[in-house]
């Protein structure tokens, strides 16, 4: 997402929120232990970013409820060797680089490069050349999920913004099969294993 300071609106990657809410939270515990003497409970500390890593995961499931969220969520975990993972495009360097050609054949579809300069003009950063429209989009998303101020800017440009968004991602095939790939390959595995767990001689 955008590092930048716009109209008091502090633009910051969704994780960094959760890492600084940790960050004060650990920082008043250590405070709490010069003040008081009291040895600090790392086990606390660490149940203290659990629940702080499973706010933000509540937090976009919520965006996905017709009830925002208000009721119980179940969230089951898991091992980490078979979670999905998806390509990081802004913090791999080298996923960038292979990646050059299909966003340069993105920004040439025709009125993409017009929209982004018109709404970075907009916005007042037509000097970051590193902001396109699927970074706006995902600065879009995390206003709405974890309730941000709104910049006015980016919702008033916020059709332009989704459509030229569709628009790129279908020019990125290779993308699009490394995100989505991976999720539709766990989805069938789970399908299969629910299948030959009923069909068992002992589920008859």
């Amino acid at each position: 997402m955008i590092t930048n300071v716009f109209w008091g609106h502090m633009w910051v990657p969704v994780g960094v929120l959760a890492s600084l809410q940790y960050f004060i939270y650990q920082w008043w515990v250590a405070l709490e232990q010069l003040q008081q003497q009291h040895p600090m409970d790392h086990n606390l500390l660490e149940l203290k970013m659990v629940q702080v890593v499973f706010q933000g995961v509540r937090g976009v499931l919520s965006s996905f409820s017709p009830t925002g969220g208000a009721g119980p969520i179940v969230i089951h975990t898991g091992e980490a060797s078979p979670q999905v993972l998806y390509p990081n495009y802004h913090n791999c360097w080298s996923l960038w680089e292979r990646t050059r050609g299909q966003r340069q054949a993105a920004s040439l579809q025709p009125g993409t490069s017009e929209d982004l300069k018109k709404v970075k003009e907009g916005m007042g950063i037509a000097s970051s050349d590193g902001v396109d429209f699927l970074i706006l989009l995902d600065n879009m998303a995390a206003e709405q999920v974890h309730c941000l101020l709104n910049c006015p800017m980016l919702k008033r440009f916020s059709w332009i913004i989704e459509q030229n968004c569709g628009h790129g991602l279908t020019c990125a095939k290779k993308s699009l099969h490394m995100a989505v790939g991976p999720f539709l390959y766990l989805l069938e595995s789970n399908l299969v294993k629910a299948v030959d767990l009923a069909t068992a001689p002992g589920k008859r």
